[in-house]
Parts: C-alpha cells; sequence; structure tokens
C-alpha cells in the first residue's frame, strides 16, 4: 500500500513525487522545509 499523500504541512513542500513500490521494497520522496533544507523520508518494506 503507497504511503499517505498528505505530507504538506508546516511549510514542507514535496521535490517531485512519491517514488518506489513493492519492486523496490519501498518508498521515499524529497521535500524543502520553510527555511530552505533538503531533506528525504524513506519507507523500507520488511522482508521475511
Amino acid at each position: 500500500m503507497p504511503p499517505e499523500r498528505s505530507y504538506s504541512c508546516g511549510g514542507v513542500e514535496p521535490i517531485g513525487e512519491i517514488r518506489g513500490g513493492p519492486e523496490h521494497l519501498g518508498y521515499w520522496c524529497r521535500f524543502r522545509d520553510a527555511e530552505g533544507n533538503n531533506f528525504g523520508i524513506h519507507q523500507v518494506a520488511r522482508t521475511g
């Protein structure tokens, strides 16, 4: 199941789309905060 797409809060804006999927064993997206800093969030699927 893809991660929730509600991520624009507190001045955080996405840089591009949520990427990845089951075939990549996870999802990731890059963001920019209100101060202009870039960061990424990764969701890794557990195996086994």
